[in-house]
């Protein structure tokens, strides 16, 4: 402060000292010594410290460690560890856009499907279209195989009827003929005759002498076996038309057992038959049961049913005696005697 003078500077400077001029305490302006909660600068309605206004500690606002501000490693944020758009195998193909599975470059929406028990081509189905095309995707039977959609020609196919992988075999499957998906057990062609006691198991499915005649059992369907029998005399039973032929099914097993023909449903084709006996019934064992009696077993099976006269027999299905000296199997398709030089049996 300046003063015009020293005294007029000593005057202010006692009064001051002395706290004569009201509201004017410098020491009021510095430091409030008053205790009273009316206003004191402790006052808990307006201090720093007052909880009412968030400091950085403060958990109702956000900060970097709360959890609900999505960080970089939330699941939910840039750093999605789904992987459904991102190509792991480089194949082209995404989760996003159909990829099955992204750790295999093999398998996506455009790939071939091949017969290893996956999905390649990502429709859903393991193997679908090559059942039958390989030993470790076999079908059930010709019939499955077809069913399946993947059996369009003639010829080899893998099956397991009785659905045990580990033993799938080939046969061959007729599937154009009579609505398709029959399955080759026995064909024959003369001169061959057959060991009553081999006779279920021989050869391959291409050939002219063979049988698979121990797997019938599975081609049996709710008590039901449903047959075709082909003869022919020229060529071979795989390259020349057939001359006659039956379709029909049974409810018994034609090699174990006889019925009075009751069970037998004709299906297509003709019959064999004598021309002095019952029409043919379905195929039945009494024959060759009754034939022990008089030495004179002609065949595993015949149409001989159960209220037949013996004589009636007429018709050689896996032929193990020749009759005569007819230089073929017997038949009886054309109501007399008859004989063809080869036969097949189908099952479906």
């Amino acid at each position: 402060m300046r003063t015009r003078d020293g005294f007029t500077l000593a005057i202010v400077l006692s009064i001051l000292g002395a706290g004569m001029v009201p509201g004017c305490d410098p020491a009021g302006l510095i430091h409030d010594t008053d205790d009273d909660d009316s206003g004191a600068d402790d006052d808990d309605s307006g201090a720093d410290d007052d909880d009412a206004t968030p400091s950085d500690d403060d958990d109702t606002t956000p900060s970097d460690d709360d959890d609900t501000t999505p960080s970089d490693d939330d699941d939910t944020g840039d750093d999605d560890d789904t992987g459904s758009t991102q190509d792991a195998d480089g194949d082209g193909w995404t989760v996003n856009d159909g990829d099955c599975d992204d750790t295999d470059a093999a398998v996506n929406p455009d790939a071939s499907e091949v017969c290893d028990a996956v999905d390649n081509d990502c429709n859903g189905t393991v193997d679908d279209g090559l059942a039958g095309s390989a030993a470790a995707c076999p079908g059930t039977t010709c019939q499955g195989i077809l069913d399946a959609g993947a059996g369009s020609f003639d010829g080899l196919y893998w099956i397991a009827p009785g659905g045990d992988v580990g033993n799938a075999w080939q046969a061959w499957c007729d599937m154009t003929g009579d609505s398709g998906g029959w399955t080759k057990l026995f064909s024959s062609a003369f001169p061959t005759w057959w060991n009553q006691f081999a006779w279920e198991s021989a050869g391959q499915p291409t050939d002219d002498d063979y049988s698979a005649l121990a797997e019938r059992e599975h081609f049996e369907d709710g008590g039901t076996w449903t047959f075709r029998f082909e003869v022919g005399s020229s060529g071979h039973w795989d390259t020349s038309p057939r001359q006659y032929y039956t379709v029909w099914s049974q409810d018994h097993d034609p090699f174990s057992a006889s019925t009075d023909g009751s069970d037998y449903v004709h299906l297509g084709g003709g019959d064999s038959h004598h021309y002095l006996c019952d029409p043919f019934n379905g195929l039945h064992d009494r024959h060759y049961v009754e034939g022990a009696k008089s030495g004179s077993r002609h065949a595993m099976t015949s149409d001989v049913d159960a209220d037949d006269s013996l004589a009636c027999w007429g018709l050689q299905v896996v032929p193990i005696l020749q009759y005569g000296t007819y230089p073929g199997y017997q038949d009886r398709y054309t109501n007399d005697v008859d004989y063809h030089t080869w036969q097949v049996l189908w099952a479906r």
